[in-house]
């Protein structure tokens, strides 16, 4: 009870600025539903993940492709990008633009699937040309992702050079601690995947399970929406607090 109405307290919950940052929220996520709802209407199957339609109990699922667990990610990660810009504009520190951008991208990418259009339009049909991943370790898919990645990591490092390099230690520190929670989710959405969807492959067929599967899916998916959520909170809290104490985990407590 303690830590909760510590947290509560640092948050400041009930403060006039903690409710019109809330209410933006609350309202760009309804506009945004709405939108998504329109362009479903006007284009038809153009937002569809899926061809066949789904089960409510399927929706349910964890490891679900557009099921509610990711659909709360997608939430959280166009709250982090308002947020960021927000931190940004109200300080005029225009360096750090590339970090909403990124938040951005990420929900562009995991709620439409962008990446997954890429690799199976093109990728892959160019990876099936090259003798060289013509091998049984890995899946040409999860090679199509890395190198995937691998190109949105330059172009992160590209656009962000400026922030990286700013003279102003706040710009900094916001542009490391938000790479810090880019290198968690990392961990999680790209090399646990890639580890997950090989395991079975890697071990002798007495050793596979799956139960074993399953756990890395659900370690996976808490491990991602765990970490877009501990984004939300920290940049809910810098921009609430109108601190230039940019900490990730302060041990500050105020009575």
């Amino acid at each position: 009870m303690n830590s909760l109405k510590y947290f509560l307290k640092s948050i400041n919950i009930g403060s006039t600025k903690s409710t019109r940052l809330f209410s933006l929220l609350i309202i760009s996520t309804i506009v945004i539903h709405v939108s998504a709802w329109a362009a479903n209407y006007k284009f038809g199957t153009f937002l569809e993940v899926s061809r066949s339609a789904p089960k409510f109990y399927n929706m349910l699922y964890h490891g679900k492709d557009g099921g509610y667990f990711e659909h709360f990610q997608y939430i959280l990660l166009i709250w982090c990008s308002i947020l960021s810009s927000l931190w940004i504009v109200n300080r005029k520190f225009f360096e750090a633009l590339s970090i909403p951008i990124i938040y951005f991208y990420l929900f562009l990418d995991d709620s439409l699937k962008l990446h997954d259009q890429l690799i199976s339009d093109f990728l892959l049909k160019l990876l099936d040309k090259v003798p060289l991943f013509d091998q049984n370790i890995v899946r040409s898919q999860d090679i199509a992702e890395w190198i995937n990645w691998l190109f949105v990591f330059v172009v992160i490092l590209i656009i962000s050079f400026p922030g990286l390099k700013s003279r102003s230690f706040e710009v900094r520190k916001f542009m490391k601690n938000n790479f810090i929670f880019f290198f968690v989710l990392t961990f999680f959405g790209v090399f646990l995947d890639l580890i997950e969807a090989n395991i079975n492959s890697w071990l002798p067929i007495y050793f596979r399970s799956g139960i074993f599967k399953e756990f890395l899916i659900l370690i996976e998916e808490i491990g991602e929406i765990g970490t877009i959520s501990l984004m939300c909170i920290w940049l809910f809290q810098i921009n609430d607090n109108g601190k230039r104490d940019l900490s990730l985990f302060s041990s500050s407590r105020e009575d």
